[in-house]
C-alpha cells in the first residue's frame, strides 16, 4: 500500500465516527437535547455568566425550554417576575421585560473613561 493510500484509508476511517451534529452545542445550542443540560449544569454551579442566555431562552417556542430557563434562573436568584412558562407570548412578554431589566442592572454597561486619548493602566510604562 502506497503513502498516499494509507492517508487516504486513515482519513475514511477517522471520519466515520463523527456524529454528524453541525449546530451550535450547550446553552446557545436552538436543540433543546443540547441548550436543557447546559442550563441545568449552569445553574448547579451557579454560573451567572449564562444568565442572559436563559433569559433568552424564555422567549423559546418550545415549552420545554421554558421550563428549564425559569427554573435555573429561579434556583440562581430565587426571582422569578412573576414568570409562567406556560403563558402564552403576550402573557410571558412583561416578565421577561423586567429579567432583562434585572439583568442590566446586574451588569451594567461598561462607561467611557473621562480622557478617552488617555492610555489605559496596562499600557503605561513605569
Amino acid at each position: 500500500m502506497d503513502a498516499r493510500s494509507y492517508f487516504i484509508l486513515v482519513l475514511a476511517i477517522g471520519s466515520s465516527g463523527c456524529s454528524g451534529y453541525y449546530g451550535q452545542r450547550g446553552i446557545t445550542s436552538d436543540d433543546a437535547s443540547q441548550k436543557i443540560p447546559a442550563m441545568k449544569k449552569a445553574a448547579a454551579q451557579n454560573d451567572r455568566g449564562a444568565m442572559p442566555e436563559m433569559i433568552k431562552a424564555l422567549d423559546s417556542d418550545d415549552p420545554a425550554v421554558r421550563f428549564y430557563a425559569i427554573q435555573s434562573l429561579e434556583r440562581m436568584t430565587r426571582e422569578s417576575f412573576g414568570y409562567h412558562y406556560f403563558d402564552e407570548t403576550e402573557g410571558r412578554r412583561d416578565s421577561i421585560q423586567r429579567w432583562q431589566q434585572w439583568l442590566n442592572e446586574q451588569n451594567p454597561p461598561a462607561s467611557k473613561p473621562a480622557n478617552p486619548t488617555s492610555k489605559p493602566l496596562s499600557m503605561i510604562v513605569w
